[in-house]
């Protein structure tokens, strides 16, 4: 799951209004093996199959709209994702991006960043700076930090998203048009200082 927002008719929403769209608009987009729970594969370790089990679960209770209980089991799947494994890592990153949309759904902003950046983070390291997923972790990073009012730091993540996925993805891909309608509607992105 990943957070972003339905596209916004760029004249009529002033920063303010932006805000609280972000706040009340945000939908989750599945994303997770190409838009699907994890996926769970042949191994030994039955905690990281516990975790993508619970993982799962969370997915499930999300996409019926009940955050609150997604993020308990987001959060229980956490301790048995620890595995250095890139399997195990793909998926624990993976629901650290789960875990950020269902406390952004909450409005718990704060906890919500650092879990987008950990997964940010985590999913550098295991699938590079400019993959597809890499990517979202950051474009949804900055979405929640524009409602934490923390623009210059979210311009910096949006364009960076942007750049990324206008070069993997195309002008023309939602997601990349997603990321630059933002940059036009966030004036520290037009005045940087």
């Amino acid at each position: 799951s990943d957070l972003t927002m339905p596209n916004l008719s760029p004249p009529l929403l002033s920063l303010s209004r932006l805000r609280c769209h972000v706040l009340l608009r945000i939908v989750l987009m599945l994303c997770l093996s190409g838009g699907a729970p994890l996926a769970s594969a042949q191994t030994t370790l039955e905690d990281a199959e516990r975790g993508i089990a619970l993982n799962n679960h969370g997915h499930a209770l999300a996409a019926q709209g009940r955050y609150a209980q997604a993020q308990q089991y987001y959060q229980q799947a956490l301790p048995d994702l620890t595995a250095s494994d890139a399997r195990t890592q793909r998926n624990r990153a993976a629901t650290l991006n789960n875990l950020g949309v269902a406390l952004a759904q909450q409005g718990q902003l704060t906890a919500a960043a650092a879990a987008f950046d950990e997964a940010w983070t985590l999913r550098q390291q295991v699938l590079g700076t400019a993959a597809a997923p890499t990517l979202l972790s950051r474009h949804n990073l900055a979405v929640v930090l524009i409602g934490l009012q923390r623009d210059a730091e979210a311009c910096t993540h949006m364009q960076a998203a942007w750049q990324g996925r206008l070069q993997l993805l195309g002008p023309q891909h939602a997601d990349t048009q997603l990321s630059r309608g933002f940059i036009e509607r966030l004036p520290a992105c037009q005045n940087p200082q």
